[in-house]
């Protein structure tokens, strides 16, 4: 491949002004993220972790610091040089493209810090790269993606600056553009030529994150905001952090609460494991018994139900029921409520029940038939008589 068809992340990462420009980002941070986040994970000391796109290592040596067996990847052999030649106890380094299978696989855990995801051309390829790190991970591995906040960068983007560090200047321009967040870099090296750059990378929510974890086979354990892990918020939160994890064959978890447990029932909540499966007899008689009584779940679905409905769906979509009166219960009631209230309000009920002055007496019927006989007697004797005559 020639240096005209390379895109972007392929040549910028190995320039001296890409470390340059990124050079606040201190051992200080990696190492308070990394404490934060492992206090979270179910990692023992020893466990193998990877750290892809792990540029010049300083996260990888966080998680080696804290006694993890680290393998480092990255696809700069500049950013690979520099990270070999410092410190590195229990890390091993190798020069790997992302959308590859990784070849060591069984990992504890895989990170994917500091942005490292959503370069490429199509999403196709961002959920490769899932899958690849699916394979690569032992039953209840973790994968932690660190991303940007969509919201929040479209919101606090700063459409132009100008640094100067050190002999290098850079113009930074910033523009959102079909789906990506698009930042163009002049660099201006004194005795250098002067060149452009441009970073691209796909804004990704919180929703399309959860369709391809979901697409791959991961589970969502938790979202969090910022490097203290603070819970996310999409209007507030600078970062994007998610934790994922390959589940283990065989596990149960409560649809309702997410607890692990071994039976038919939930410890923490009560909810059976198949109630996503229950007779429409079972569905009759159970809303026959307790049609008429109330509870906390009664106030926790009609509150939702008629403020917020789309809240209380998501919910049951999700196989939280055990909190909320089942939907087909709510569904026999609520109907039933509309039309006592329809028949009531429109005036169906006049009609229905005609008032005793409005009907005639039985005796003034009989009299008024025979004298209609009568009548029709008379004019057909008459009729007779005439033409007798005639």
């Amino acid at each position: 491949m020639s240096v005209e068809e390379k895109k972007w992340f392929q040549t910028w990462f190995d320039t001296e002004a890409y470390h340059t420009l990124y050079a606040n980002r201190t051992e200080s941070e990696a190492s308070t993220f990394i404490e934060s986040i492992l206090q979270v994970l179910d990692l023992k000391v020893g466990a193998k972790v990877a750290d892809m796109a792990c540029g010049s290592g300083r996260h990888a040596r966080a998680l080696a610091s804290l006694g993890l067996h680290v393998y480092g990847y990255d696809l700069s052999e500049k950013s690979l040089a520099i990270a070999r030649s410092l410190p590195r106890k229990n890390i091993q380094y190798t020069q790997h493209d992302m959308r590859l299978p990784m070849v060591e696989g069984n990992f504890d855990a895989v990170f994917s810090l500091f942005t490292s995801l959503g370069y490429f051309d199509s999403t196709n390829e961002d959920l490769e790269v899932l899958g690849h790190v699916y394979a690569a991970l032992k039953e209840g591995g973790y994968y932690i993606i660190d991303y940007l906040n969509p919201a929040f960068t479209i919101k606090n983007l700063i459409a132009q600056e100008e640094k100067t560090i050190g002999d290098t200047s850079f113009e930074i321009k910033r523009e959102v553009k079909d789906g990506r967040v698009i930042k163009t870099i002049g660099v201006t090296k004194e005795g250098d030529q002067p060149y452009e750059v441009q970073e691209m990378v796909r804004l990704y929510t919180s929703d399309d994150w959860k369709k391809m974890a979901s697409k791959v086979g991961f589970e969502v354990t938790a979202i969090y905001g910022s490097y203290g892990l603070e819970p996310f918020d999409i209007e507030k939160s600078d970062r994007h952090i998610l934790v994922l994890k390959r589940p283990v064959k065989g596990e149960v978890k409560c649809l309702n609460c997410r607890t692990k447990f071994i039976g038919s029932y939930c410890p923490k909540c009560g909810q059976k494991v198949d109630h996503l499966k229950v007779p429409f007899v079972h569905l009759v008689t159970e809303f026959a018994a307790d049609y008429l009584h109330f509870d906390n779940k009664f106030f926790r679905s009609m509150v939702p139900l008629l403020f917020n409905p789309g809240f209380l769906l998501k919910e049951y979509m999700q196989g939280r029921r055990v909190t909320y009166i089942n939907p087909l219960r709510l569904y026999f009631f609520s109907a039933t409520i509309f039309f006592l209230l329809f028949f009531s309000l429109s005036g169906v009920s006049k009609f229905m029940h005609l008032e005793k002055h409005a009907l005639i007496p039985k005796e003034d019927v009989i009299k008024k038939l025979e004298k209609e006989i009568n009548e029709t007697q008379n004019s057909y004797s008459k009729d007779s008589a005439s033409i007798a005559t005639g």
